[in-house]
């Protein structure tokens, strides 16, 4: 007859139940699962009518963190939700730590960072409200214990967003002269399209006998970028000049005036 045991600290014997977990037979004690709760020493007795014998087996458990943020892609458009899931298999976890592009998230601190749109749902989930341009990137799940740590990596990406202004014109004294420029880019998907106004009535590409020039191009990074240039600036060009961004989800828009010396032409 074959018994299985297991020794306990104080080296005493406890017979093992069968259980779903542990499977015994006369010459097998199969483990699934196994982690670091069965480590230590087991022993395997067999008797008859002659005697008995004992074997002591001792069982190592190597002690791994596997860990996956589901989604590994998530694309989101502005205003919108995101939430990440960080699973983990393997030995109990002490901690978890989320990233976002190598910078720690905590709730705790998301005021004094101005990330206000962080929630933890649990330790191991992660919610990012009204998505914007500054929460796309790679997010981290960095999770250990006492002898191993892992950590994986998901990406935010943008789908269609709301303009947003990159670099905006200064108001500005200037005299009559040559050229003057004005600038304005932007942000956003679908790309958005620049209007420019002068005291709320729109300036065309071309206008006011071949002086005004719109211009308009995309970077390498995506950002659009439009001039608003006037040749042979003179006193009567002065006023408040706006630049509109805006696509399909919204539009943005900047102004400031443009002041320039001189005596304004009168109108016979």
């Amino acid at each position: 007859m074959n018994r299985w045991y297991r020794v306990s600290d104080s080296s005493a014997l406890y017979p093992i139940p069968s259980s779903q977990r542990v499977i015994l037979s006369r010459t097998l004690l199969l483990i699934k699962n196994a982690d670091e709760r069965d480590a230590g020493k087991w022993i395997c007795q067999a008797s008859n009518q002659f005697g008995e014998q004992r074997i002591e087996i001792r069982l190592l458990v190597n002690s791994y963190v596997s860990v996956h943020i589901l989604p590994q892609v998530q694309i989101v458009n502005s205003g919108g939700t995101a939430i990440f899931n960080c699973s983990t298999t393997g030995s109990a976890i002490d901690g978890i730590e989320w990233l976002h592009n190598g910078t720690p998230l905590k709730e705790n601190n998301a005021l004094s960072t101005g990330r206000d749109n962080l929630r933890f749902l649990t330790r191991a989930s992660l919610m990012i409200l009204n998505v914007g341009r500054r929460d796309r990137g790679a997010y981290q799940c960095l999770v250990e214990n006492h002898k191993a740590s892992a950590q994986a990596m998901a990406e935010l990406k943008l789908g269609d967003t709301v303009p947003e202004l990159i670099y905006t014109f200064i108001e500005q004294n200037v005299r009559p002269g040559p050229l003057i420029s004005l600038k304005c880019s932007a942000s956003g998907s679908p790309p958005p399209q620049f209007a420019w106004l002068l005291d709320s009535q729109p300036i065309m590409d071309v206008s006011l006998h071949h002086r005004f020039a719109i211009g308009q191009f995309v970077d390498m990074s995506g950002d659009v970028i439009s001039h608003l240039n006037i040749s042979h600036v003179r006193p009567d060009d002065g006023g408040l000049y706006k630049c509109i961004a805006t696509n399909s989800m919204g539009s943005v828009e900047h102004a400031a005036r443009l002041n320039v010396y001189g005596k304004l032409r009168q109108n016979l």
